[in-house]
């Protein structure tokens, strides 16, 4: 009875704690919850036996996590040094041309006159040239447009030595079968009025129909608009 009674005011005498011990891994509960210490250890709640580790693993939770990151690093370099498959070479961007240069625009680069540049143009010095009138025949002047590229070799002093396949990827932006209004606006350097009546006289023969507003341009195929180019090729 004088035992009892001693172990439950050494009991009463401990500070009520809930405390989990990493090192020894034991918990500790507030023993003034049960009737005496010989009560605890009947059910086991007054210690956990402590984990049985291996003399080279970490027992510190601060050397725990260095073994973790350490093999998150090993695996890491694990992973480069297998071989990566090769990605397929970044094709280069598509070289896209200028609006082609109307006739008043040459005679401002190069410092002449409306005939001295037909002239040039007549004797194959500006190699590709353009008319883009509605109807050629009787039109009081013609509407010419000039590749750049043939404008800037002959500022250079050199021979044009373009090929119809160059101009071609020069002139057109992309390589789909159908091109949209404003790309031969862009292309002409016309307005798009006038490409819509080339396209009422079927001289662009158009595929869709057309609408004012958003998305309302009309689509043609490019393999009409290059025969539309190779047909009005000046002179």
């Amino acid at each position: 009875m004088v035992l009892a009674l001693s172990n439950r005011l050494r009991t009463l005498s401990t500070k009520p704690s809930r405390h989990y011990d990493r090192e020894t891994r034991f918990n500790t509960f507030p023993r003034w919850l049960f009737p005496g210490a010989g009560f605890v250890r009947c059910i086991g709640m007054h210690r956990c036996p402590p984990r049985r580790t291996s003399a080279g693993a970490a027992t510190a939770p601060a050397d725990r996590f260095a073994v973790f990151i350490g093999r998150k690093r090993f695996l890491s370099m694990k992973a480069g040094t297998e071989p990566v498959p090769a990605s397929p070479p970044a094709t280069a961007p598509r070289q896209r041309s200028k609006p082609l240069l109307p006739i008043r625009a040459l005679t401002s680069l190069l410092d002449k006159n409306e005939d001295q540049v037909l002239r040039l143009i007549e004797d194959g010095k500006l190699a590709f040239a353009w008319d883009v009138a509605l109807d050629p025949n009787r039109a009081r002047s013609k509407s010419l447009r000039v590749l750049p590229a043939c404008v800037t070799d002959y500022m250079r002093s050199r021979t044009c030595s373009l090929q119809w396949a160059d101009v071609l990827r020069l002139i057109l932006p992309h390589d789909e079968p159908e091109i949209l209004s404003r790309d031969i606006t862009r292309i002409l350097n016309c307005s798009s009025t006038h490409i819509y009546h080339m396209a009422r006289r079927k001289l662009i023969a158009p595929c869709s129909t057309w609408h004012r507003g958003r998305g309302g341009c009309a689509r043609f195929p490019v393999n009409c608009f290059v025969e539309f180019l190779k047909k009005r090729r000046y002179p």
